[in-house]
């Protein structure tokens, strides 16, 4: 009860993390050989490369020869690592990254260890931006998780838009998401922007899917 069984799991290959432990390198064609062999298998996220100081990590130094020789298609979610700034004008310098990743820990000793950084250097480059708190929307139990599919669909033909958890429409400025509570008939939302004129329009933006939705599946 409160559980749908039938909602899709994402499933994240990561060979990137096998790899930056390895004492040598492996050559970038044998990399990509391998996440073309994955990409053959079926899987459609990989967290594929890195984008570190050589120094600190050496195995993940050839992550763009990587990604060149791989050429992925436009329908894979290639991620990338970044600790800073640098690293993620690398990685999308690419073209290939469709997601960052950001290794951020609660521990002060693993981010000095792991990254050579403080927990305060970690965010330094991340300023905080306006956002709204997590809101709770009473909703339909019924109806709630293909609320949750409308308003994928509504924006994945525009937008980038990841399903983890709930969806995520992420506009370039900003980004909103909305999920369906799995204990109780609801849903909550959260949003996020570069300021906070366009944080409401944003929520405005998919609240207003939102409603369409109940719209529509009242007059079915």
């Amino acid at each position: 009860m409160g559980s749908r069984m039938d909602q899709t799991v994402k499933i994240i290959e990561c060979p990137r993390d096998a790899w930056q432990g390895l004492p040598t390198p492996i050559a970038p064609e044998v990399k990509a050989e391998y996440l073309r062999q994955l990409i053959d298998t079926g899987f459609t996220h990989i967290d594929a490369v890195s984008f570190v100081s050589p120094a600190a990590v050496p195995q993940m130094a050839d992550s763009e020869r990587v990604l060149a020789c791989l050429a992925p298609p436009d329908t894979m979610e290639i991620i990338g690592i970044v600790v800073n700034e640098k690293g993620a004008q690398r990685a999308i310098r690419t073209k290939a990254v469709k997601t960052l990743g950001f290794p951020y820990s609660i521990s002060s000793q693993f981010l000095e260890r792991n990254q050579r950084q403080t927990l305060e250097q970690a965010l330094a480059p991340y300023p905080a931006l306006p956002s709204l708190p997590e809101d709770r929307l009473s909703f339909d139990e019924a109806a709630k998780f293909q609320a949750i599919d409308y308003i994928r669909d509504t924006f994945a033909p525009k937008y980038a838009v990841s399903t983890v958890d709930g969806v995520r429409v992420d506009f370039g400025d900003g980004w909103g998401v909305v999920r369906a509570s799995n204990t109780e008939p609801a849903i909550t939302t959260r949003f996020e922007a570069q300021t906070p004129a366009r944080v409401a329009e944003i929520r405005a933006l998919m609240l207003g899917a939102v409603a369409q939705f109940k719209r529509e599946h009242e007059q079915a």
